[in-house]
């Protein structure tokens, strides 16, 4: 059994260093169809694509800056701030590769070979991206990567320790895992990560259910309805999680979450249900809850998009 959790923490782990660094960026496939010919979004992308990249200078970062200033402080204010600063940063790296990639795409030399889908694909992912570096190229321009990612890995966890919300929800979500190349390819760092996944992991996840957190609800309904014999929670544990704890906040969570990704967080919880780990009135508990909640506190609020990280740093307006 131990075997099977830790092949499972270990391959989530090393997804989650795909899915961080790839944040919103996902590969533009063209959608069979009529070509497209919205030409203001064609002119948009084009006069986009000649947007000069914020130049990578070689004087201290203003985060580089931050960080020295705070000396290596160890209160939570200072470690919550450092965990944030590098998230926004691994959110500026994420948005200048994929800057550079669209702006590299042979696909834009002619547009109007392309569908609507496409293009309207490329021309929002171009805004957003440029919408992340206008707002973090002040504290991240020059910043060294590789620095950044292991500082986050390291602020991630203390911030989550000593009862940062966030950190507790992003070290959960993505397995807080966002080494340098090298490093990914060492064993011993590896077993590290597991190590500190399954020393953590379930105590912040109880947590994070407890506050109902959209982000962490879902990945855990995921993982109760793809991998049951996997899930952490259910080995003997002293933070064994509550199934019925981890219903109200999913489908809490599925009330709030966007039109298009609502449908199949209500489909995992349907086998959710299936699995019979709660009665039926305390399903029904659950979800009158959450209805509730819902109704009380986000109904007139924006829908939120579950595949993004939010919680991993103070951007969440630019998230997709």
């Amino acid at each position: 059994m131990r075997t099977r959790l830790i092949f499972y923490t270990a391959g989530s782990a090393i997804l989650a260093i795909f899915l961080l660094f790839l944040w919103h960026h996902a590969p533009l496939k063209t959608s069979r169809g009529q070509p497209h010919t919205d030409n203001h979004a064609i002119e948009n992308i084009k006069q986009q694509k000649s947007q000069p990249i914020p130049a990578q200078n070689h004087d201290p970062s203003e985060w580089e800056h931050r960080l020295a200033a705070r000396g290596g402080a160890s209160d939570l204010e200072s470690i919550s701030q450092t965990f944030k600063d590098s998230g926004n940063c691994l959110r500026y790296f994420v948005a200048l590769h994929e800057v550079r990639a669209i702006q590299g795409d042979d696909r834009l030399n002619d547009l109007s070979k392309e569908t609507l889908k496409t293009v309207d694909s490329m021309d929002e992912s171009l805004k957003q991206s440029l919408s992340v570096l206008e707002k973090t190229k002040a504290l991240c321009a020059g910043a060294n990567q590789e620095l950044v990612a292991r500082t986050f890995m390291t602020s991630v966890l203390d911030a989550a320790i000593k009862g940062d919300a966030d950190a507790q929800s992003c070290f959960v979500v993505t397995g807080a895992v966002i080494p340098s190349p090298e490093a990914m390819l060492s064993g011993k760092y590896t077993r590290y990560l597991e190590t500190r996944y399954l020393q953590h992991a379930n105590k912040f996840t109880k947590l994070a259910l407890e506050r109902a957190d959209p982000y962490v609800a879902k990945k855990i309904v995921l993982q109760f309805t793809t991998s049951p014999s996997s899930q952490p929670s259910l080995q003997d544990n002293p933070t064994r999680l509550d199934p019925a704890l981890i219903l109200r906040a999913a489908r809490l969570a599925s009330l709030r979450a966007l039109p298009e990704q609502r449908q199949s967080l209500e489909d995992s919880l349907s086998e959710f249900e299936r699995l019979k780990l709660i009665p039926d009135n305390e399903i029904r508990r659950a979800n009158d809850w959450a209805e509730t909640i819902y109704a009380r506190e986000f109904y007139d609020k924006p829908k939120l998009d579950l595949n993004s990280f939010g919680s991993c740093s103070s951007l969440q307006e630019t998230s997709p």
